[in-house]
């Protein structure tokens, strides 16, 4: 507990919003990057990317190493926590690319 404490003490507020900020930033940027390449990105509030994939190229998708989690929709859901980085999501997006 007393190690939860001192995190929550060094990132409240700032660090807190800093994140958020941050991993929407990149939430959005999937979300263009999916769109431009046509697939359906649904709205979002979040920092959560919900794209409608085809079954074949999720299953691709997880062999080749990613964990997509589906939506109750059947959706692929991408989200965007603090360790993730753009430099994933590119990563993400060219394999995408390579398995479609």
């Amino acid at each position: 507990m007393a190690s939860a404490r001192a995190a929550l003490d060094a990132l409240y507020p700032d660090g807190y919003r800093d994140a958020h900020e941050r991993a929407d930033e990149l939430a959005a940027w999937l979300g263009a990057e999916l769109d431009g390449r046509g697939y359906t990105v649904r709205p979002r509030d979040l920092p959560v990317v919900a794209v409608d994939l085809p079954e074949s190229l999720v299953s691709r998708l997880r062999e080749a190493g990613w964990r997509l989690s589906p939506t109750a929709a059947g959706e692929a859901r991408i989200v965007c926590m603090p360790h993730v980085t753009r430099e994933s999501l590119t990563g993400l997006v060219a394999d995408l690319d390579r398995l479609r």
